[in-house]
């Protein structure tokens, strides 16, 4: 952003800056940046100085704005644990069923249930989750400067509040 001063303006560079530190770091580019896990952001307040010279990212960066290794990792050991619970119900139901607790008709009618309860539960998170990305992407090109720090720092606690509970 540039700030006027005068007839001098205040120019900034973009770099990869951490909200905690309230430090940009040096010599990473923006794919970089957007791997390492928690509270940095690609923006244009590392550097400032005076002057008149356009700062930006380099025409050559290639830019990923949808895949994280970190998020992935998490997503991947998330899913091995639904899996997990999954098969676990699964077994009990085929446990029952062999110790004559329930019917094969009442075992093939929950087994079935169990699989469409898992893939409605599938396809909704998905919907939410590709809804909920879009709606915060296009409501954060609403904000500019200081009050895109203030949106950014509401959806952290917004995020923070609802895994936490």
């Amino acid at each position: 952003p540039e700030l006027v001063l005068g007839s001098n303006t205040t120019v900034c560079e973009w770099g990869c800056y951490d909200m905690e530190d309230e430090a940009c770091h040096e010599g990473l580019s923006k794919n970089q940046c957007s791997e390492i896990y928690g509270h940095v952001a690609w923006s244009q307040i590392c550097n400032c100085g005076i002057g008149g010279g356009e700062a930006g990212p380099k025409a050559t960066e290639e830019v990923n704005l949808y895949f994280s290794v970190p998020a992935f990792v998490v997503l991947f050991r998330e899913s091995l644990e639904v899996v997990i619970v999954l098969v676990i119900v699964v077994q009990f139901l085929t446990k029952a069923k062999d110790d004559g607790a329930i019917t094969e008709e009442l075992y093939k009618r929950l087994v079935r249930e169990v699989y469409i309860g898992a893939g409605v539960g599938f396809i909704c998170c998905l919907i939410l989750g590709i809804g909920l990305l879009a709606l915060a992407s296009l409501a954060r090109g609403l904000f500019k400067c200081d009050s895109l720090l203030v949106f950014d720092g509401v959806i952290m606690m917004t995020t923070s509040v609802v895994l936490t509970f």
